[in-house]
């Protein structure tokens, strides 16, 4: 459990893999702003990056400008997301980003990025690439959305394996998106 006091500017990054019953809670915030980003060497800081993980509980606490994703959720089962809050304005920084996992809940989420807001991918396994993923049971519900540049709500682009199912998008506020699509699939793998 990490709990996240009112006042904190935490600058910090959470990884865990192959891990079980995470919680991460309170109101405070991760900053983000003083990690490096070079687009050029790919180098980039994902402040909250989950991978192969059982059990997840993000609630209330918020993420300013990550230097990457903000949420990088990556063959992880039964993770919830309540009232979170993420303020990202560099490139790349997409908001929740939910890659070949399953039995998620997104719920009453603040989201203003630079890049896609509330993303779902589908990816093989990164060890062994012949393992494609499987997206199932995956849903957003009363988010508000501020994207900057991309896609607000997207499927895809990433779609390696067959099964990808049960995505929804429930009373979901897009205050601003200038760019591109409020909503995209982009199925450019093997997905049905």
């Amino acid at each position: 459990t990490v709990y996240f006091h009112p006042a904190a500017f935490v600058k910090a990054r959470f990884v865990a893999n192959y891990a079980t019953n995470i919680k991460m809670c309170g109101s405070g915030y991760i900053d983000g702003s003083s990690f490096p980003r070079n687009a050029s060497t790919g180098e980039v800081t994902v402040p909250l990056d989950f991978n192969y993980c059982k059990q997840i509980s993000f609630s209330s606490f918020g993420v300013l400008d990550p230097s990457g994703w903000c949420f990088n959720l990556y063959f992880c089962e039964g993770v919830t997301l309540q009232g979170c809050k993420v303020i990202s304005s560099r490139s790349n920084g997409d908001g929740i980003s939910v890659q070949s996992c399953q039995n998620v809940v997104v719920d009453s989420c603040f989201v203003r990025s630079w890049d896609d807001s509330l993303v779902v991918k589908n990816y093989p396994r990164w060890s062994d690439r012949t393992q494609e993923g499987t997206t199932r049971n995956v849903h957003f519900s009363s988010c508000v959305l501020w994207t900057d540049l991309a896609q607000s709500m997207e499927i895809g682009y990433e779609t390696v394996g067959k099964i990808m199912e049960d995505i929804t998008f429930k009373d979901i506020t897009v205050i601003h998106n200038y760019h591109k699509p409020v909503f995209s699939i982009h199925n450019s793998n093997n997905a049905d």
